[in-house]
């Protein structure tokens, strides 16, 4: 459930970020997006994005996985890359890390996978 903190202008600096008047830290920062703009969750398309979207969400262990949902910003990292495509393998499928760097959304890494699938 969200929650709203309400912001006293005097709390607020010039430059968008919200102080604790009493610690004077940062606590929020207006300029950031903080992803107002995510876009809606599309669901996974055909097999091969379906499989994928089960094994990003195993891997990086979040509920669900949309088609625009970017591997990087869900949580993934260099690590977790490297586990993807071992995962994959034992699927079956073909898997290439730098792909996942080119293409981070789950349509986009499911279509080069399925490019890369067709050429071998």
């Amino acid at each position: 459930m969200p929650q709203f903190l309400g912001i006293d202008s005097s709390t607020q600096s010039t430059s968008g970020l919200v102080i604790d008047t009493g610690s004077r830290r940062v606590i929020f920062d207006l300029s950031i997006n903080y992803g107002r703009d995510l876009p809606q969750y599309q669901a996974p398309e055909g097999p091969t994005e379906t499989v994928l979207a089960q094994i990003w969400s195993d891997v990086l262990q979040v509920e669900q996985v949309g088609r625009q949902d970017h591997f990087f910003e869900l949580g993934g990292h260099s690590l977790l890359a490297v586990n993807l495509i071992s995962r994959m393998r034992e699927h079956g499928m073909e898997a290439d890390v730098r792909g996942l760097f080119e293409q981070p959304t789950l349509a986009g890494y499911a279509a080069m996978t399925e490019r890369m699938e067709i050429v071998l």
